[in-house]
């Protein structure tokens, strides 16, 4: 323990300054601390529905100068199926999803080799057939003033998986002929489901749209755009419909016009808009993204509270296997020898536990944002204690650039009573740098380090990354705002 403090100790030193910053940047209550608090979820709700199939075929042939031949051949094929819907509000919040997908694999191929000594021709083939269906659903409610709340969620995944290869194989010689037969096959399902119930004092919300609105606002100002400041019932509709931005593709496969035809129509209708229309200048302003892929979310709220879990695994395989060697003199068999093996195997994991968790999120002014979260979580009669902690704060230097730092620690102690010992504990340090490009798209570098010490091991290593990300795309409804349906692209 005396290694992991002196690795632990420039991690605190390192985020003391953040901390220290953050803190007097909180010190005064501004505007924008004030929108936060008063921030609510708008009432929405989504639905759509998708299919996707995909092929593929391959093809080798190759021949060498010293006799040998080989072909392959395979195809692939996948099928898909996806129904998701919600509602979200600030009362209450439901969604589900299903979907069922279908994978098939078959593959061929020859060989054949011949020289003076021998000829020696195989042949094998193979046959893959995967099948999944997985259904969830999530819920949550406040039903008094007080904000306690209640959640409800259930995910269930079944899986089905056959494989089958078979192979012949045939060596002549000058004195004899050698011929091999084999084949297998596999067969497996699974079923993991689990169920978790949970209730908690607090309420966590995502105040990222005000900070979005905010900029949004400034920007049009600065461009002329806007003749006044927004009315606050304005200011609301225009973080509600960003609120919801993500969702926009599951009502158009290019959804980004549309929105901003919506939020256009915000505009005018509150008179603030200073000619009508936003012009060529103002548009590609506006259509400038605040912040990459919702990187730095502006949350606001703590929440405490116990969960009950309830989990189970369950396996089940079979597998068979043949093969046969016989040697043949002058056509007649004068050897022979089979082998034929078929074992089953299932496994089941039951597992009960309860969790307590605590989070804390507060955005300080236009720049600074602290979170805060714990999870215990206590395994059925104590048979194992975890413990995971994450500390993280970000600042954004301009609409353009985010940057982040973060730090975790995680602790996990199995057996019961006195011979309880803690059997892996884990720290992680990274942080995080975003710049825009242009509309949806954004460039990201991450780097982390992390450490993780077993029973009788030690783990270290650090990464290094660079993305590049875009959001994809029906119905999607935001009452008194506007309402989307799925139509062609517009050209």
């Amino acid at each position: 323990m005396r290694r992991a403090s002196r690795r632990l100790a420039p991690l605190a030193l390192a985020l003391l300054p953040i901390v220290l910053a953050a803190g007097r940047s909180a010190a005064a209550v501004s505007e924008a601390d004030s929108a936060y608090r008063a921030w609510r979820i708008p009432e929405h709700r989504w639905w759509q529905s998708s299919a996707s199939a995909a092929g593929a075929m391959s093809h080798r042939d190759n021949h060498s100068p010293f006799g040998a031949e080989f072909r392959a051949g395979a195809f692939r094929g996948n099928l898909g199926v996806r129904v998701l819907r919600g509602f979200d509000s600030e009362p209450s919040a439901f969604n589900w999803s299903l979907a069922a997908d279908l994978r098939g694999d078959r593959s061929h191929d020859e060989t054949r080799v011949a020289d003076a000594f021998q000829v020696a021709v195989g042949d094998n083939a193979g046959k893959l057939l995967d099948e999944s269906f997985h259904a969830g659903a999530s819920w949550r409610r406040y039903p008094w003033s007080t904000p306690i709340g209640i959640t409800l969620s259930t995910s269930h995944r079944y899986s089905l998986s056959q494989r089958f290869t078979s192979g012949e194989g045939t060596r002549i010689l000058a004195s004899q002929t050698e011929r091999t037969l084999a084949s297998s096959g596999r067969g497996s399902w699974s079923y993991q489901g689990s169920v978790s119930a949970g209730v908690g004092l607090g309420r966590v919300r995502d105040a990222t749209p005000v900070y979005e609105a905010q900029v949004l606002e400034d920007r049009l100002r600065r461009t002329g755009a806007l003749g006044r400041a927004l009315s606050p019932e304005a200011r609301y509709q225009v973080a509600a419909l960003l609120a919801t931005s993500r969702l926009r593709g599951f009502a158009h496969e290019r959804p980004d016009k549309y929105f901003w035809q919506a939020l256009e129509q915000v505009l005018r209708d509150d008179g603030a808009l200073e000619h009508g229309s936003l012009d060529a200048y103002g548009a590609h302003r506006v259509l400038e993204p605040v912040l990459p892929n919702r990187f730095a979310a502006r949350r606001i709220g703590w929440f405490v509270g116990p969960a009950v879990v309830l989990s189970t695994v369950r396996l089940h395989s079979s597998d068979e296997q043949a093969a046969s060697y016989t040697i043949l003199v002058g056509g007649t068999p004068t050897f022979t020898s089979e082998f034929r093996t078929d074992t089953e195997r299932d496994d089941r994991q039951d597992v009960v536990s309860t969790a307590f968790v605590a989070e804390v999120h507060r955005p300080m002014g236009l720049r600074w944002q602290a979170d805060a979260s714990h999870t215990t979580q206590i395994g059925e009669s104590g048979s194992f204690v975890s413990a995971a902690t994450q500390l993280s704060a970000s600042y954004l230097v301009s609409d353009r650039w985010v940057g982040g730092v973060s730090a975790g620690h995680v602790v996990l102690a199995t057996g019961r009573g006195p011979a309880r010992r803690v059997g892996s504990w884990e720290v992680q340090v990274s942080a995080s740098l975003a710049y825009f490009l242009e509309d949806s798209w954004a460039l990201t570098l991450n780097a982390g380090e992390a450490q993780r010490h077993g029973m009788a091991t030690f783990n270290r290593g650090g990464e290094l990354s660079f993305g590049v990300t875009r959001l994809f795309s029906g119905y999607f409804e935001l009452p008194g705002i506007t309402t989307m349906r799925l139509t062609p692209p517009a050209p």
